[in-house]
């Protein structure tokens, strides 16, 4: 029988090499991997745009007039609030029909706090903070009374904002980022300064977020330079709530003899990099920001330097 079995297999073989049939044997695995790309920390952020220049605001000490302002609009008393496209009515003198104007308004912080220490003593050395809230352009003139047609707004117009004449602001260049963001890093001799308020009051700050620095053109900042915002351990740089979790002492009740972690230590800790903003405007002695990238909140009352041109050679590690 077994012999039966060993001629039929042959048999069986034989016939398929005959049909040219030969037995299959297993291929190599040639599937090329799919390329993996690098993180994209390194190009991650975002330009600014128009609106983002147009809408900023800016701080200065230099006050401005109550001579020209928003008296109403066309659909006052019934509407109180003008946007784009709307009619409203500018009160004041000098006016021309075709002349551009802006229309800001004097801001004020509601919260009444002072988020960290003398800030409220650099806010007044930096002075008043005006909010853009439109453009227009004087299509009529009846005495020290004029119509002017809302080309852009960056947010509601209500009776008592102020107008100005139209300045242009140059767009900051776009900051491609052909670098490594680098988490600790020592700019030396760099400009340094604070950020001491941001637009709309807001205290944590991420992309996208506006706010204003103690530093300006006087100290040779310029739209367009970048800035990378640190926040060291010292005291000094944490609110109320942090420094007291940054004193205590006991962190483990099964530590033996350990040795003291005092608070006053905490400033020797190399301050860390939190993100990166771009300079829109400045004035003599302050300047408005935008945040471009962040690796977490940036906070009012975090410190910045400002950024060499070529950032990828300051050296540090990501």
């Amino acid at each position: 029988m077994k012999n039966v079995l060993l001629l039929v297999s042959l048999a069986v073989s034989t016939a398929a090499l005959g049909q040219g049939g030969a037995v299959p044997t297993p291929q190599e695995n040639t599937q090329v991997s799919p390329t993996v790309l690098p993180s994209n920390i390194v190009q991650k952020g975002i330009a600014a745009t128009y609106t983002d220049v147009y809408c900023a605001g800016w701080m200065s000490p230099k006050d401005v007039p109550n001579s020209s302002y928003v008296l109403a609009g066309e659909e006052s008393p019934n509407t109180s609030r003008f946007y784009k496209n709307d009619s409203i009515y500018l009160a004041g003198s000098g006016w021309q029909e075709g002349q551009k104007v802006s229309i800001i308004r004097r801001a004020k912080d509601p919260n009444l706090f002072e988020i960290y220490d003398e800030q409220v003593k650099e806010m007044k050395k930096a002075g008043t903070l005006f909010y853009d809230m439109a453009q227009a352009t004087v299509s009529f003139v009846l005495g020290n009374s004029a119509v002017a047609h809302v080309d852009f707004s960056c947010d509601a117009i209500v009776p008592g904002d102020l107008v100005v004449p139209f300045q242009e602001r140059p767009l900051a260049t776009f900051h491609p980022r052909p670098y490594e963001f680098k988490h600790f890093v020592a700019l030396k001799g760099a400009t340094k300064g604070r950020i001491i308020l941001s637009k709309d009051f807001d205290v944590y700050l991420g992309e996208g977020k506006k706010f204003y620095v103690n530093i300006g053109s006087n100290q040779g900042l310029k739209p367009g330079d970048y800035l990378r915002v640190i926040r060291g351990y010292a005291m000094k740089d944490y609110d109320p709530a942090d420094r007291e979790s940054l004193a205590s002492l006991d962190y483990e009740d099964d530590q033996l003899k350990e040795p003291r972690t005092e608070p006053k230590r905490f400033s020797e800790i190399p301050t860390r990099s939190l993100g990166e903003a771009v300079v829109l405007t400045t004035t003599p002695t302050t300047a408005t920001a935008m945040v471009t990238y962040s690796v977490e909140d940036i906070r009012i009352g975090d410190r910045f330097e400002v950024m060499p041109a070529d950032a990828s050679g300051t050296g540090g590690s990501n």
